[in-house]
């Protein structure tokens, strides 16, 4: 039964597909970065491949196990979060101007539907961020945290 356990384990390694999504990515999201600059013209050339780039900086230095990997992995990706999220999800103000009279339900609302049918990349590379910032979090609390919280305890007295 361990066996299983482990044989099924080792197929799921979360941080092991996420890196090879991340790879997938930095090749794929160039190609549809041009195509659509062929198209649409260049508003800021190289935008989505250095997004893609810093995802592969996450997803690799998350693999090394050690601390100092991945407080750069944490810092990575709580950038993709910060930037993604506010593309996905609060970016109507840049489209449409002085959003004022719009309550932050109907811009919530506009951005979320505009990111699924011209964007949908977006969320998926928001996705995977933020599974990479969960595993960064866990790690450093396992490593740091906790054995600071063990040192803590009083010794026993003689």
């Amino acid at each position: 039964m361990n066996r299983i356990k482990s044989a099924v384990s080792n197929l799921f390694q979360i941080k092991a597909i996420l890196f090879g999504i991340s790879i997938f990515l930095v090749v794929y999201v160039p190609v549809l970065e041009q195509r659509s600059n062929r198209d649409f013209g260049c508003h800021d050339c190289g935008f989505e491949g250095r997004q893609v780039l810093l995802l592969l900086l996450a997803s690799s230095t998350l693999l090394i196990k050690r601390n100092w990997s991945v407080i750069i992995s944490l810092l990575a990706s709580l950038k993709l979060v910060c930037t993604f999220g506010y593309l996905t999800f609060w970016n109507t103000e840049l489209r449409i101007g002085s959003i004022s009279h719009l309550s932050n339900w109907m811009v919530l609302q506009d951005s979320i539907s505009w990111v699924y049918e011209w964007n949908s990349m977006w969320l998926i590379e928001l996705f995977i961020t933020l599974i990479i910032s969960f595993y960064s979090i866990q790690f450093l609390w396992q490593s740091i945290f906790q054995k600071f919280l063990r040192n803590l305890k009083p010794n026993k007295q003689i």
